[in-house]
């Protein structure tokens, strides 16, 4: 994670956008797929996306690829969908 003031660059799924949420449940991993950063927004209206960040941090091991925001706090999403526990850091 570049924690300098420059800019990274970085793609943004917007979950509250219905067409990319569709897009994100029906296919989360090939919505993350690639080496930019991808942050995504408003993450527990496809908790199923945590899966697929799982998949990619356990195959490429780079932490800060993939920031999460939203409205909901991630301990009170229900329990399939804290795929990321001891890899979430807030």
């Amino acid at each position: 994670m570049n924690l300098s003031n420059e800019m990274v660059p970085c793609r943004i799924l917007d979950l509250d956008d219905l067409d990319t949420r569709d897009a994100v449940t029906r296919d989360p991993a090939t919505m993350i797929d690639g080496d930019q950063v991808v942050l995504i927004d408003e993450y527990q209206h496809a908790p199923v996306v945590l899966d697929a960040i799982t998949a990619k941090l356990n195959a490429s091991g780079h932490p800060g690829l993939f920031p999460l925001t939203g409205s909901a706090r991630h301990e009170a999403l229900p329990r399939a969908a804290q795929a990321l526990t001891g890899r979430l850091t807030t």
